[in-house]
This record gives structure tokens, sequence and C-alpha cells, in this order.
């Protein structure tokens, strides 16, 4: 692999970055509260700060491994989490920026100097609580077959199952992680004894519950990712945490399906990826 200067300053960082330690439990009454410290906390700024009307850059914290920019819209405010071999020139054009210019992919581009396919598409932050939760499962279209059965995921059976739907429906995240990444309760939606869909989620520093779903190609369209997501926020709730969903906003359906679910939008994010300059 050839050596880079971003690469060579990004691994010099990743030494003398101070690691994330974890936290004592988020206590905040209500839910925005506790969410609010989670965000703080992983930044490494106050809940003030994030309810700012200004532009802050921060070296990264929770992202320390992470060689690119995190832009995160909160509000009136706008946090950018930044490697720390990122100049200083850079980091003093964002700071004097409004916010708004900030989450603008064409402004990002000019100041990191990347190609505008370099900047990721914007993603809504969203979260629930049990006053937002609808009671009934949203309803399943299912090609007229009745022998559905929804329920938790846990025999060796049921994880040789998912590894089977993660393989077939080609999400590399799934195939790395359906086995290990969720600490949570899984749920799964058979129908006529086959996995079609699943969706559990990631419990972070005992506030968050970040949720993900997974639904055979060929049963796309039908409800099914709704279904299972309101089963795993069902089951986050009932253990005493937010569910928080991440929605591409270039998907009004999605969106939409997001806020049929409950889910009040907290935040917009972007991310940059860095150019690399060889030598």
């Amino acid at each position: 692999m050839s050596m880079t200067r971003r690469r060579f300053l990004s691994n010099a960082a990743a030494v003398a970055a101070p690691a994330l330690l974890p936290s004592s439990l988020f206590a905040a009454p209500d839910p925005l509260g506790r969410i609010d410290a989670y965000w703080a906390e992983y930044f490494g700024c106050s809940v003030r700060d994030l309810h700012g009307d200004r532009t802050l850059v921060l070296p990264h914290k929770a992202l320390a491994r992470f060689d690119g920019v995190y832009v995160f819209r909160h509000g009136a405010s706008c946090i950018v989490s930044v490697p720390h071999h990122v100049p200083e020139i850079e980091r003093s054009q964002l700071r004097s920026a409004d916010p708004a210019k900030v989450f603008d992919p064409g402004f990002l581009s000019r100041v990191f100097q990347v190609r505008r396919d370099r900047i990721h598409d914007p993603y809504e932050l969203g979260f629930a609580d049990r006053a937002d939760f609808p009671k009934i499962a949203p309803r399943t279209l299912l090609r007229g077959d009745k022998n559905i059965e929804t329920r938790l995921l846990g025999s060796d059976r049921d994880k040789m199952a998912l590894d089977l739907l993660a393989h077939f429906c080609r999400d590399p995240r799934w195939q790395r992680s359906c086995r290990s990444r969720f600490q949570g309760s899984m749920v799964g939606l058979f129908s006529s004894g086959t996995l079609v869909a699943a969706s559990g989620y990631e419990a972070i520093q005992h506030c968050i519950a970040a949720i993900d779903a997974i639904v055979d190609l060929d049963w796309h369209g039908l409800g099914l990712r709704r279904r299972v997501v309101h089963a795993a926020m069902k089951d986050a709730l009932d253990k005493g945490l937010v569910p928080f969903w991440c929605t591409p906003l270039r998907d009004a359906r999605d969106v939409a399906g997001s806020r049929s679910l409950g889910f009040r939008p907290y935040a917009t994010t972007m991310s940059v990826q860095l150019q690399e300059d060889e030598f």
C-alpha cells in the first residue's frame, strides 16, 4: 500500500488521540435530554453547544479512527468533527461560516478541496419516545400468505437463517455484524417458516437503541421493514432505551416511513471523504 500524506498524518494522530472513555448512565428524565447528553459526550462539547447558533469545529473524539469529516446539523448549530491532522486554515474557514452555509456540499467541497462525489448524501437522525410510538404494528402485505410469524430471534437455527438472509441480500454490514453487533434483542418476520425480514438495535451507552433492519430483496415494498422495526422499537422502549433511526433524506418514502413509526427529527448529518495525495 502506498503511503500518502494524509495517511501518514492520520496514523500519527491516532497514536496521540485520547480514547473515548465509558460514560456514566445518562440519567436525564426525558429522552431528549438523554440524547443531548449522549451527543455532547460523543463530540466532546457541552449540551449548550448543541443548542447554540454557531459553527463549532472539534477534533474527533468518538470518531478517532475515522479519517474523514462528520458534519452534524442540530437546530441552529452545526458541529464539524474533523481528524486531528486537518490544517488550521480549513478549520478557520469552517468556524467563520454560518451553520447553514457549512451544511452545504458545495461549500465543503471547496474547503476540503475534494470532488463533490466525496461528499456523502445527508441523513436524518430521528428519535422516538413512548408517547410517539404507534401502539398498533403497521399492516404488512404478504401476498396472501397467512402463515406469518413475528418473534424474537435467539436459537442457533435463527442465527443461521439471519446469516443466510444477509448473504442473499448482499448487505456487507449485516454479513459482518448480524451475529455480534446487536446487543439488544433481534426480531424476525417469518413467512411459512422462512425468515424474510429482521430488525435489531445496538444499545449505546445505556441510552440509545440504534436500530437497523434488513429485508429479503424479493419482499421489498410490502411493509416488512416497518413491521420488524416497530417490534424492535417496542423491545428497546421496554428496556428504557431511546430508539434512534437513520434515514437518507433523498428517499421520500423512507422519510415518510420514519414519521409513521413515530420518529421525530433530531439532527441531519453529512460526511466528507478526504482526498489523499500520494508522495
